[in-house]
């Protein structure tokens, strides 16, 4: 029997059989956000956890290093659960493009600025990541659009 037909497919759905081909909903917007702040954490979390800076660093900066980088990996878990529960149900197609454009961004913020610092002549250097940039970093530091 074909299994291909969508009708066929909800029928024997409602039958419990199992069905070939499977039908996943798009992403939401949140879904899609939270995609690109899991491709921007695990870009920007440091795979040593940060002792490798922490440990060149005063004391008093470590400190503050140190519970970013704790908030930082808090994030990034926060992420990986959210998204971890949505994969099965939304289709991962937008999701993968979604986490890829963070890279794609992060790369290019970072091709920006080290532009702006090879080109400064006068201290202080005024560079920043290019505004567009910016603002979708930004949307990440706070993940008050995850519903859980």
């Amino acid at each position: 029997m074909n299994m291909k037909n969508p009708a066929l497919c909800a029928v024997f759905l409602f039958a419990g059989a199992a069905c070939a081909q499977q039908w996943q909903l798009p992403p939401t917007p949140e879904d899609l956000q939270a995609a690109y702040c899991f491709g921007l954490a695990k870009i920007t979390l440091p795979a040593d956890g940060g002792a490798a800076t922490a440990s060149r660093l005063p004391p008093p900066e470590r400190k503050k290093y140190n519970a970013h980088i704790a908030q930082q990996q808090a994030n990034f878990n926060r992420l990986q659960g959210y998204m971890a529960g949505r994969l099965g149900v939304i289709d991962g197609t937008g999701l993968m493009i979604a986490s890829k454009q963070a890279e794609i961004d992060f790369n290019t913020a970072v091709a920006s600025i080290s532009s702006c610092v090879q080109s400064c002549t006068a201290a202080p250097c005024n560079c920043s990541n290019p505004p567009q940039i910016q603002a979708k970093i930004d949307r990440c530091k706070v993940l008050d659009f995850i519903p859980y």
